[in-house]
Formats: structure tokens, C-alpha cells, sequence
């Protein structure tokens, strides 16, 4: 925090990332909301040409890269940009050693330069179609949302977490980092997803929670990767990111023994929509009950505000939620409205309709494919 404010960063002023899970992304998100800028975590799987979009959109005052590689070049950086720390090796020219920037930083902040309503984050995504857009989270809907999925799942300070998912996205930022910082959980930090060394990790560190999509758990609970491991402190694991195979959930649960549940939920509401409880039954393709103070309802007809009362099938799901205050009063994007992924639209009263297929029984959400735009 202390180096981005003498650089001459203010609050509100947007400052980019492009690193994989490390000490320095932490390091990152935490300074970034002490000082009161905006932090904007950047796949680093993205080429040159869409970080380049990224920036003309956002204007970021400043950049922590680790190899940097092709994918920023040094034309893409203009005048505005005051601050550029590189973290790790091979540091390039034009670039200033992020460790060497925090030895020489000018003491410490103090208080902090952000307030509950103000801007976080914001996250770029494209959701099915169209280029990135960039979604404002503010502080208060990220720290809402998070209390409300951590008393759901039951996460508590005894948990030891794992980052299997990248913490440049809003489901790994969420699940392994904001929700094991606010319960006050141990993390171990994988820098990127290896099946071998998270099965190490987990048996070394006792891990005892996980979140991440299908693939991850269909590869790392293999047969083979799993004899001879003892993985018996986990007790739960979310799965979500995408559809989720009933196969892979039963045999988490019923041969490894694993407390598996599903999850759904969208970066425009500040990640979480809809979560199974652990150690409660659920529909077979459930993806949970809807939080606490998020409301859900049937866009088409309507007839009744809540979508987990509504049976049979639900063709506009509509989520109406604190969560969302970020869009009605972020002022740090002009274009927010015009630039929400094409999958969703913000009504009039504030509420968020999210072009799903859906179906609700006996209180819970069902994943049925989606809508393709024209």
C-alpha cells in the first residue's frame, strides 16, 4: 500500500496484475484495498493484444507482473502508468524489483484509504460471448457475499485451504483467498494446478477444505494418484465453474468420502448465487439452495419472488441482492451498464437477469444448460 500511494496512485485509481497464485497476489489485493485503489487481476494466460484491451478500458495507474513475458510489452504501457514491479526472476528493463520496492517503501499505512461502498475490484469477463467487460465489485458486496457463503458452507479458523483454482478469478480470489482470510484459515499456496502436488499438499499440510471445477477432482482422485495417500483430514469439498458429473460427485462422497457439494454463481453478483448444504441431501444435479438475502425469481412470469418455490422449469433466472450495489454507484466506468457481459441485464430496480435455463424443486437450483443469444 505504502509503495502505491508514493508513487502517486490515488483512490479510485485502477492498478493491474498479472501473476499467478503467490505471496505477491495477496500482497497485491490487500494493498490495493488499503491504499483505496481499484485491483485488476489479469489472466495470465492472456496475449498482448487482449491485455492491451484491457488497459485501454481500464487506464490502470500501475502494474505488478510476474514474467511478463510477450504478453506486455512496453508499448502497451502510456505515460499514465507510474508504477511497474516485476515480481520473481528475469526481471526486464523498465521494470523495478517488486521485493526491492517494498524494502525501500516509506514506512507503513496506517488507516486505510478505502471505504465499505467503494470499488474493490474489477474482474473481465465475457462470460459465452463477446469481448472481456470489465464487472465492478465493491467492497461491501464482496465481504456480503463471502459472510453469507462462509456460514453456508461452515468454514471456520480450524480449516487449512489449498489454491488449486487461480486467484486471478473471482471463484479461486473468493474461495481460497477472502474466504480463508476472513475466518482467519491457514492457505497453502499452489501457484498453479498440478494434480500430483495437490494430492503432497493436502497429505503434508492436512488440508481439509477445497474449492475447484469438475476436471480438477476428476483428475487429483484418480485410483492410481490415490493409493498410498492419506487425504483424511478433508472434509468438503465445492465444486462448481461449470456443469459437474453426478458420477464424480457420488463417488467423492460415497467411495472416497469426501462431504461434496455444488455450487453456482456469477461474477456480477460478487460470486455466489445458489449452494448445496453441507451434510443435507440434495437433488441429483442440484446446485443448492439460494443464499441468504439473495432473491431469485422467474423472469417470465414472475408470479412468484422466489425461484427456489417456483416448480418446474425456469427460462430467465433474475437475482435481485445488496450485492449488486456496486453497479448503481460505481462511478469509476462510465460504460458499466453498456459493457455488461452479454449473458446478463441490469433492470431498472437494480435487479440482475441472467440468461439461464434453469429448473427449481423442493427448494434447490438445477443447472439445465443456457440460453445462446442471437
Amino acid at each position: 500500500a505504502a509503495v502505491l500511494i508514493a508513487a502517486g496512485i490515488a483512490p479510485g485509481d485502477r492498478v493491474a496484475c498479472f501473476m499467478g497464485n503467490s505471496r505477491a497476489l495477496y500482497e497485491f489485493f490487500i494493498g490495493c484495498a488499503i491504499a483505496g485503489v481499484i485491483a485488476v487481476p489479469i489472466n495470465t494466460l492472456s496475449t498482448a493484444r487482449e491485455t492491451g484491451a484491457l488497459f485501454a478500458d481500464c487506464q490502470p495507474r500501475g502494474i505488478v507482473a510476474q514474467n511478463p513475458g510477450d504478453a506486455l510489452p512496453d508499448e502497451m504501457f502510456s505515460d499514465d502508468v507510474v508504477l511497474r514491479l516485476h515480481y520473481g526472476e528475469g526481471m526486464a528493463s523498465g521494470w523495478f524489483d517488486y521485493e526491492a520496492a517494498l524494502a525501500e517503501a516509506p514506512g507503513r499505512v496506517l488507516a486505510p484509504r478505502s471505504r465499505p461502498d467503494d470499488p474493490a475490484m474489477i474482474i473481465y469477463s465475457s462470460g459465452t460471448t463477446g469481448e472481456p467487460k470489465g464487472i465492478v465489485l465493491g467492497h461491501r458486496q464482496l465481504i456480503a457475499n463471502a459472510e453469507l457463503t462462509i456460514k453456508a458452507l461452515g468454514y471456520n479458523t480450524d480449516d487449512r485451504f489449498l489454491t488449486i483454482l487461480p486467484s486471478f478469478h473471482l471463484f479461486g480470489y473468493s474461495y481460497d483467498f477472502l474466504y480463508c482470510g476472513l475466518v482467519g484459515a491457514c492457505m497453502v499456496v499452489l501457484p498453479s494446478f498440478d494434480a500430483d502436488m495437490a494430492l503432497k499438499l493436502m497429505q503434508r499440510h492436512r488440508i481439509t477444505v477445497l474449492a475447484g471445477v469438475p476436471l480438477m477432482f476428476v483428475q487429483m482422485f484418480q485410483a492410481e494418484r490415490l493409493s498410498g495417500c492419506d487425504i483424511s483430514a478433508m472434509r468438503l469439498i465445492d465444486v462448481g465453474g461449470g456443469p459437474v458429473p453426478h458420477s464424480l460427485v457420488r463417488r467423492l462422497k460415497d467411495e472416497i468420502g469426501i462431504d461434496t457439494v455444488e455450487s453456482y454463481g456469477l461474477t456480477e453478483i460478487s460470486t455466489v448465487a445458489c449452494v448445496q448444504r453441507p451434510g443435507v441431501p440434495s437433488p441429483e444435479g442440484s446446485c443448492g439452495v439460494v443464499l441468504d438475502g439473495l432473491e431469485a425469481t422467474d423472469r417470465a412470469s414472475e408470479l412468484n419472488p422466489v425461484l427456489y418455490v417456483i416448480d418446474g422449469r425456469v427460462e430467465h433466472l433474475l437475482a435481485r441482492t445488496s450485492h449488486l450495489g456496486a453497479f448503481a454507484r460505481c462511478a469509476v466506468l462510465e460504460q458499466l451498464l453498456e459493457d455488461l457481459p452479454a449473458a446478463v441485464d441490469l433492470a431498472e430496480d437494480g435487479r440482475l437477469w441472467n440468461r439461464y435455463l434453469a429448473e427449481a424443486h423442493d427448494r434447490h437450483a438445477v443447472r439445465a444448460g443456457r440460453f445462446e443469444l442471437p
